[in-house]
């Protein structure tokens, strides 16, 4: 999740717009969990956007397909890194010892999750299944307890990579060692 930030709320409204067609996984609101924050910000002929300690500009008009070209080419790169493995949120990519694996949009939906509410003791399970099924009317546990269980197992058996998923009182944590 990527934190956009911008003065001009009828420019917030329009750059979300556009993060909503190329599904890059954003939010406006600043107390969101997030990976990475950036901003937005016209000036004269420019488009400034901000992000850790870099700048770059897009030179303005610019057409939306170009535009998310090129924020996608600047972010997929980004890796949060987490005790002994490294994490690319925007690729879907987990690498642990010098092995990669390329994880299944259901399975990155939670792990992404699981990493951004580690350290507030985990998340909330209920709130979990909703952020990755949001339009499921009938709560199915065991529907979640399977991608958890599945997802375990897979980076076991593709990277070697041990994690312990654990729910107590209602609040599920990512351990990894």
């Amino acid at each position: 999740m990527i934190f956009v930030k911008c003065e001009n709320d009828f420019l917030t409204k329009q750059f979300s717009n556009i993060f909503i067609q190329c599904n890059m996984p954003f939010t406006t609101k600043p107390e969101t969990k997030v990976f990475m924050n950036f901003s937005l910000e016209i000036t004269d002929k420019n488009l400034k956007v901000k992000y850790e300690k870099e700048i770059f500009l897009l030179s303005l008009p610019i057409e939306v397909k170009e535009f998310n070209k090129k924020i996608i080419q600047q972010f997929q790169n980004f890796v949060f890194e987490y005790n002994s493995i490294q994490y690319y949120p925007l690729k879907q990519v987990i690498i642990y010892k010098k092995k990669e694996v390329i994880l299944r949009n259901t399975h990155n939906l939670i792990f992404k999750q699981l990493l951004l509410n580690n350290d507030q003791g985990g998340i909330d399970k209920r709130d979990l299944y909703y952020q990755i099924w949001p339009n499921d009317k009938n709560l199915q546990m065991n529907k979640l307890d399977t991608h958890l269980t599945n997802l375990k197992n897979y980076l076991f058996s593709e990277l070697e990579l041990e994690i312990i998923i654990l729910t107590k009182n209602n609040k599920t944590n990512l351990i990894i060692d």
